[in-house]
């Protein structure tokens, strides 16, 4: 109970699951789960590939567990997309497009990857608290509603583990977000909540089962803090991150036969990399870590990984 309370509250003090991407040196490009402008440009997209590979299991205690080499395998390559564009001043729109290569496998039990697409997310944007003249300690502020659709086949839909790139559910998000940079130093820390919405899936499950229903809402909370430092206010920025998330267990009914599945959380530390090479690009490498605060009990019923990316951004200035 004690840890569901600190994941509710760390979440809700510091935001969602992110894939970040900078357009710069600085903490100017989309940061959350949301495709959001953050900075001065007009529009930015972001092409990114990362590689994960899944390392130990929290139980419902917390205690970690991690995988030999003998073990189960999980590995995944992930290519994203993403991209936002200014309305009017303030306002905003923006769109998250993945696919993925997924391989799910016991050692000496060799499978070859599931590759698809994965599910897409849309959102607007809103500026609220602009900073039209600068300030030391006032940042800017947005805030954001978005859809995630389930374009990426789930779990929920095949036989076959490695086929899963999507959740599955359609899923409305809400956030917020507050970012203020000085001449070498930048932070920023956002907040979500997101409902994933029951549905059912018709699927042959056994010669017994033919139904199963995911049924109600699942409550996700979560979000990301981060500092960054770029030496002597150049073209390069070092940035630390931490992202807790938590999402709410949810029932289960197989041809009229209910089970209840239990909450889940985590804590990620990520660490960046990012070199502004031009006056409108930058490439980031980023390396995301989940054992870290895992093995220090800060994570419950989740697959934990490590996870390295580079991506790529570009922007259009107003």
């Amino acid at each position: 109970m004690l840890n569901t309370l600190f994941f509710i509250v760390l979440a809700a003090l510091t935001g969602i699951y992110s894939q970040e991407v900078h357009a710069g040196a600085c903490c100017g490009g989309g940061l959350s789960s949301a495709s959001l402008i953050t900075g001065d440009e007009q529009a930015r997209v972001s092409l990114a590939f990362s590689t994960r590979a899944a390392l130990a299991d929290a139980s419902e205690t917390g205690a970690l567990a991690f995988r030999g080499n003998d073990g189960l395998h999980e590995d995944q390559n992930l290519l994203l997309f993403d991209g936002s564009r200014l309305l009017s001043d303030r306002l905003q729109v923006g769109a998250h497009f993945e696919a993925a290569s997924q391989a799910i496998h016991f050692t000496g039990e060799p499978q070859e990857p599931s590759t698809g697409v994965g599910d897409f997310r849309v959102n607007a944007g809103y500026e609220f608290l602009p900073e039209y003249t600068y300030s030391e300690w006032k940042p800017r502020g947005f805030a954001w509603v978005g859809l995630v659709l389930p374009t990426g086949k789930s779990i929920h839909e095949t036989f076959e583990p490695s086929e899963a790139l999507g959740e599955g559910f359609f899923t409305p998000t809400l956030g917020i977000l507050f970012v203020k940079r000085w001449e070498r130093w930048d932070a920023a820390a956002s907040a979500e909540g997101r409902l994933s919405i029951g549905r059912k899936f018709e699927q042959e499950l056994s010669p017994d089962f033919t139904s199963l229903s995911i049924l109600g809402t699942q409550l996700g909370l979560g979000g990301i803090a981060t500092v960054g430092y770029s030496p002597g206010a150049g073209d390069f920025r070092l940035g630390a991150r931490i992202e807790p998330l938590w999402r709410s267990g949810r029932t289960v009914d197989v041809d009229g036969f209910e089970s209840q599945t239990a909450e889940r959380s985590m804590v990620s530390f990520g660490a960046d990399l990012t070199w502004m090479f031009g006056p409108q690009s930058s490439l980031t490498a980023s390396y995301t870590d989940q054992t870290f605060f895992g093995a220090r009990g800060l994570a419950q019923n989740s697959v934990l990984s490590r996870t390295v990316g580079v991506a790529l951004s570009h922007r259009w200035d107003r």
